[in-house]
């Protein structure tokens, strides 16, 4: 089975154009919200030779539904998005849901990459390949696993978040330090998500 590449850095302008330029231009299309795309897209629409085929929806979970994969099914249909195209989903774990589903079920499958960017997505829903919406009330009912073509964000998208958003991130990263080593542990216990002179955090999956 083929590793996901994570790619975790300050400036991820080279390496999300080194993947973004493998395919043509009218071929890419940006998934995001409203919040995101107000707060982050202009972080990284300069990587861009044309811009990308934007799709936007509510934020929120009460997005993560089969109305809004319909709505994104018929709007790649919209665009002619064919088995070359390469959707981007950039947000948080909702949209690296809906976007990994959208992707995995849309002409059998077409390529994506998780640009996570809030701390919970960036250490848990955009790794992995787990994809789903909601369905009768059940959270991640209908789903798939099907892996991104890579997994690429920044400390900087961190800082667009409200603090309740980053310090209930930083739970995740508790656990996972817990899982992993005594050593990942000692890393991290003595960090303080609401120190505002917080800045950076090396993220361990």
């Amino acid at each position: 089975m083929e590793v996901t590449p994570l790619i975790y850095l300050n400036d991820i302008s080279r390496e999300l154009k080194k993947i973004t330029e493998k395919f043509f231009d009218k071929n890419i299309f940006v998934l995001t919200d409203k919040n995101v795309f107000k707060e982050c897209y202009p972080l990284i629409k300069n990587v861009f030779e044309a811009e990308p085929k934007l799709l936007i929806i509510e934020a929120g979970e009460s997005s993560k539904n089969l109305d809004t994969v319909q709505y994104l099914w018929s709007k790649l249909i919209d665009y002619q998005a064919d088995r070359q195209s390469l959707l981007i989903n950039l947000g948080g774990g909702v949209i690296t849901d809906i976007g990994g589903f959208v992707a995995a079920t849309f002409k059998r499958g077409i390529k994506f990459l998780n640009v996570p960017t809030s701390l919970l997505a960036q250490v848990d829903a955009a790794i992995g390949g787990k994809n789903g919406i909601n369905f009768r009330h059940f959270k991640n009912n209908i789903g798939t696993f099907y892996n991104p073509i890579a997994v690429i964000t920044s400390p900087f998208f961190l800082k667009t978040l409200p603090e309740r958003h980053f310090v209930a991130g930083f739970a995740e990263v508790v656990k996972h330090s817990l899982l992993d080593s005594i050593t990942t542990w000692n890393k991290i216990k003595f960090i303080d998500p609401a120190d505002p002179d917080f800045e950076y955090i090396e993220i361990i999956v």
